[in-house]
């Protein structure tokens, strides 16, 4: 069975119809749902949380942010450690100003948000 090719010099058999699409659309977009599920359900258990809980995004990623915040303050500390042990840190790892300010301001502004976040979640309560 051989496909002609039709007057844009395509084959039409290589031409997909609607319903194939679309299927073809589902299959790739479960197949996106599924990586997103497995890397928040990795996340729940780096943080601690029951891995029935991936589905709770807000819950998953605030507390993921959280642990990573810990982190950054434990290097930064261990960083000051090394420094006032005479121990030459490397200038990428040092703190430096611009990287605080940056945290800081990240930090305040996610605080601010926080009473309107919970205004929400009680109206939609």
């Amino acid at each position: 069975m051989s496909s002609s090719p039709s007057a844009s010099g395509r084959s039409e058999k290589t031409r997909l119809t609607e319903a194939e699409q679309k299927a073809n659309h589902r299959r790739s977009e479960a197949n996106r749902r599924e990586k997103v599920h497995e890397v928040m359900k990795e996340m729940c258990i780096l943080v601690g949380l029951s891995v029935e809980d991936y589905r709770k995004d807000a819950l998953v990623m605030s507390k993921f942010v959280e642990a990573a915040n810990k982190a950054l303050d434990r290097r930064e500390c261990l960083i000051e450690a090394l420094a006032a042990r005479g121990v030459d840190v490397q200038k990428d790892l040092a703190i430096t100003p611009d990287k605080v300010n940056k945290r800081t301001q990240a930090r305040s502004t996610s605080e601010e948000d926080e009473p309107e976040q919970s205004a929400r979640k009680r109206r939609r309560q």
